[in-house]
């Protein structure tokens, strides 16, 4: 069996003051470096094989602390970033919801002005994906990437519509395991966050 074991990058500048970061960077907040601390402790007996990231400073920051005891290489890999979002880059959320009221309802097929929309983040992920099954059959590995990114993966595995995806939280430095076998997936967790209320990695 594959385990892949999804992360979600550690809390950002961006993240905290509820700015648009897709392709942008934006650097960990003190908070978010704790995260993956702590996102290192809890894979501190893991074995691990191999370790991939988005190539946005927010997801190597993460990986690199995980990898920390590992003595493994962070492989990044462009199709992992976050989506982007165009000129909306660096505005408020706030700024989205008043420019495009019904956001919520038609966010799923809605693309930013000179941006991405949630299907090219789809087929992006889902061709690693198909890599990724092709070149690992059993082991364990980590994906560190972001929220649309984890949605598109939880997404194609579990055959959950675009639109419905959105249901799927993925909190900072949150943890999501998969089992692939035989091309039967079994999802074990989604968005765990428990092991950021223990003192593992500190």
């Amino acid at each position: 069996m594959l385990k892949i074991f999804l992360i979600r990058h550690g809390e950002t500048e961006h993240n905290r003051d509820k700015i648009v970061s897709g392709i942008s960077d934006s650097m960990l907040t003190e908070t978010g470096k704790l995260q993956s601390k702590k996102l290192a402790g809890y894979f501190a007996n893991e074995k691990i094989d191999t370790v991939y990231a988005s190539p946005l400073s927010r997801a190597i920051e993460t990986a690199r602390e995980i990898t920390t005891k590992k003595s493994l290489q962070v492989n990044c890999d462009e199709r992992l970033r976050e989506i982007n979002f165009g000129e909306w880059e660096g505005k408020s959320w706030d700024f989205v919801h008043k420019t495009v009221s019904n956001w919520k309802e038609i966010r799923h097929e809605y693309r930013s002005p000179n941006g991405e929309t949630q299907q090219e983040v789809s087929e992006r992920v889902l061709a690693f994906l198909g890599e990724i099954k092709k070149k690992h059959k059993e082991g364990s590995i980590v994906i560190v990437g972001h929220g649309s990114v984890n949605k598109a993966f939880l997404g194609i595995l579990l055959k959950i519509s675009l639109k419905e995806r959105y249901s799927i939280g993925q909190s900072n430095a949150c943890i999501n395991l998969i089992g692939i076998s035989n091309n039967k997936v079994e999802v074990y967790k989604i968005n765990d966050t428990s092991h950021l209320e223990t003192n593992n990695g500190l």
